[in-house]
């Protein structure tokens, strides 16, 4: 039976997310929110699942496969905004970039600008390790995302 890294993998390989989102203040792009999880429909064929949540002030991401469960916690700062739609905009931010995390999707272009895929610094390793809810070593840094 596979492993919940061992399906994570699998779907890395097999997805691939297009960074849609313009920043025209920095002249870059991102990942938009919606993009992510269209792509992550396809994480269900390789029995794998996820939950976004909030829990005590965290936004809370689980993934699971089988009777594996990985859990990220990123604790939200103090949202004073009157404005609704900043808040909405900080929540969504944390979402996206919980998930491309936890799922490993590569960013290749990670500063939006081609510099990373330019210069050969790109993150992107073939076989990338899934976190286990403890950061990565040294040994495995490079393959985190």
């Amino acid at each position: 039976m596979a492993t919940l890294k061992q399906q994570l993998a699998a779907f890395r390989a097999a997805t691939s997310v297009r960074k849609d989102g313009h920043n025209p203040f920095f002249n870059s792009s991102y990942y938009e929110l919606e993009d992510i999880l269209n792509a992550l429909k396809g994480a269900s064929d390789f029995n794998v699942y996820f939950a976004q949540y909030f829990s005590d002030g965290n936004l809370v991401t689980e993934i699971e496969h089988e009777k594996e469960v990985m859990r990220s916690f990123i604790k939200l700062p103090e949202l004073h905004e009157k404005n609704h739609q900043e808040v909405a905009k900080q929540i969504t931010y944390f979402r996206r970039i919980q998930l491309i995390t936890m799922f490993g999707i590569c960013e290749p272009d990670n500063d939006g600008h081609g510099t990373a895929v330019e210069s050969g610094l790109s993150p992107h390793r073939s076989g990338s390790k899934a976190s286990d809810g403890a950061p990565p070593s040294s040994s495995d840094a490079d393959d985190f995302l």
